[in-house]
């Protein structure tokens, strides 16, 4: 919203065959780019991630990456950590190099 980006719709299901293969944070269905949200707790943190290594996260991670760009119509995705959204953030270009209409001279401080 702070950038000027269109609405993009939140929790997006991607499906395959009838088949969910992922919930997407953000999804611009009119550019056909998906945006996730990683908070680093998943890869740390061990009850988040159960009995899986953080190396068997990131490679499950990288594998369902892969299926969302092989969707048709997915044509960019981006990953944002906390450091990239917050003022003074690299979110702007990442979210322009996945496709995304962000102007040149956008407002990377929050409004809240």
């Amino acid at each position: 919203h702070d950038l000027g980006l269109p609405r993009p719709e939140l929790q997006h299901e991607f499906s395959v065959d009838g088949r969910c293969i992922a919930r997407v944070d953000f999804w611009f269905p009119e550019q056909g780019v998906v945006v996730e949200f990683d908070g680093l707790v998943k890869y740390r943190a061990g009850e988040v991630r159960g009995a899986r290594t953080a190396e068997e996260v990131v490679i499950a991670e990288k594998f369902r990456e892969d299926a969302v760009r092989a969707v048709p119509g997915v044509r960019g995705l981006a990953r944002l950590v906390w450091r990239e959204v917050l003022p003074g953030g690299d979110a702007p270009s990442t979210l322009r190099r996945s496709g995304l209409p962000v102007p040149l001279a956008s407002r990377t401080t929050p409004m809240w």
